[in-house]
């Protein structure tokens, strides 16, 4: 636990780093417009057709070390350790489809990305339906669906694999075999922090700080946007997920990035108590998101309002309202459930707008 509140902090101060290169750069394009008397040097650096490019390089130095999650046997131990990065990335491989979001929207240099199933949240090459229009724009290539394939991300001769810590996406169990590829790894966890967070930690192994901070301030200006434009139904709020087969709901905690986002809109979110939570599944551990059984549902769907979601093309509203045991249930009864889209599942910049887009015609004053 310490670990993991540790690198929150060191995030954060990333976030507060970014704000400030952003202003120090445009400072010195204002010094470097006024000084018509300048060195070759900074003539070479203020230059139309390379300024964006050297003020990066002069606020990112190379070699350079990022942290990275220590996999042990194909499991990560919660440590952490320095990778060395001798050279800025030019040739991204991401394991993680979720991380590839953040990725493609700080403008990295993804090659090639693991793709997640066909059909919900993906299209037929498995990219997630919020940035697949970023992805085919930018060339980058889908090596496979969820079942790791070693062999192609070597073909792409990549200087920096990324793998996710946890999740459907996760390539740990692999991790030996991505090793002897011979690039440098970055392990991430994305389920334990907020994705700005995850953009941020990013953005050190890439060298896209500029970018990274510009589509934060973009996100945060239209999170204020959104914030005055609508005004909140009743609280608390579930977010919530049937899952198919009447296996029983997924809930949004306020730890998960969906339940971050909420609450910095100002919603309060709801989550089951503790002794409904089921513990033994694929999720028990997880802090994110909390599974609760088919007959604990009137138990754990608590909240005035309910939003609503679902990735596998079934209407989650009808499933909820046609349940039983959540007749009675006052927001449901109410009518107070919304529908939200399939690309929430796993926010990044992308999906993160669209949440905001979303709350927003749902709330609109």
């Amino acid at each position: 636990m310490t670990i993991r509140r540790h690198r929150v902090k060191i995030a954060g101060a990333t976030l507060t780093a970014l704000s400030l290169f952003l202003v120090s750069c445009s400072q010195a394009d204002e010094d470097s417009a006024a000084d018509s008397a300048s060195t070759t040097e900074a003539t070479n650096t203020d230059s139309a057709s390379g300024a964006d490019s050297s003020s990066e390089d002069d606020a990112t130095s190379w070699p350079r070390t990022v942290d990275s999650l220590v996999v042990n046997n194909g499991e990560v131990t919660g440590d952490t350790e320095e990778v060395e990065l001798t050279e800025k990335p030019q040739k991204i491989v991401s394991t993680s489809v979720t991380l590839t979001g953040s990725l493609l929207a700080m403008d990295a240099p993804v090659q090639a990305t693991g793709g997640a199933a066909a059909g919900g949240l993906a299209d037929d090459e498995g990219f997630f339906l919020q940035w697949a229009d970023a992805a085919k724009e930018k060339g980058v290539e889908s090596l496979y669906n969820l079942e790791v394939d070693v062999e192609a991300i070597a073909a792409q001769e990549p200087d920096l694999i990324v793998v996710s810590a946890s999740g459907q996406d996760s390539a740990v169990t692999d991790y030996d075999k991505l090793s002897a590829i011979g690039a440098p790894i970055m392990v991430v966890d994305y389920s334990d922090q907020d994705w700005t967070e995850v953009m941020s930690r990013l953005a050190e192994a890439t060298g896209h700080e500029k970018e990274t901070a510009e589509a934060i301030q973009e996100y945060e200006d239209r999170l204020e946007e959104v914030t005055k434009a609508i005004e909140l139904p009743e609280q608390p709020t579930n977010f919530v997920m049937p899952l198919p087969g009447d296996r029983g709901l997924n809930f949004w905690s306020s730890e998960s990035s969906q339940g971050q986002l909420l609450e910095s809109v100002g919603f309060e979110v709801a989550v089951p108590a503790d002794e409904i939570v089921d513990t033994s599944g694929p999720r028990g551990a997880r802090k994110d998101v909390k599974t609760v059984v088919p007959e604990n549902a009137t138990q754990a769907v608590a909240g005035e309002t309910v939003l609503t979601m679902s990735t596998t093309g079934d209407d989650p509203v009808e499933a909820l309202k046609n349940n039983p045991l959540l007749a009675n249930n006052p927001a449901i009864a109410n009518d107070a459930i919304y529908l939200m889209s399939p690309e929430l599942f796993r926010l990044d910049f992308y999906s993160a707008m669209t949440m905001l887009d979303e709350l927003e015609k749902h709330f609109a004053k």
